[in-house]
């Protein structure tokens, strides 16, 4: 089993936030696209995607701490 340093920790944490943020920016639109009834600005959009990340991080991040 390999530990994970302080570095690599930090690059495995930016990289999960910026797939997250993706994913939900991708959802967002989708779902702004298939709900003609509904408009969502692309800014909203795009902070409502990094919010969702950052929750989604810290939550993740509360939960490893649990975890032995």
């Amino acid at each position: 089993m390999t530990s994970i340093t302080i570095k690599n920790k930090m690059v495995y944490q930016f990289v999960k936030f910026v797939v997250d943020f993706l994913m939900n920016l991708i959802t967002l639109n989708i779902v702004d696209r298939i709900m003609s009834s509904v408009f969502i600005p692309q800014n909203v959009l795009l902070i409502a995607a990094a919010l969702l990340a950052l929750m989604e991080a810290a939550f993740d991040e509360q939960k490893s701490r649990k975890t032995p």
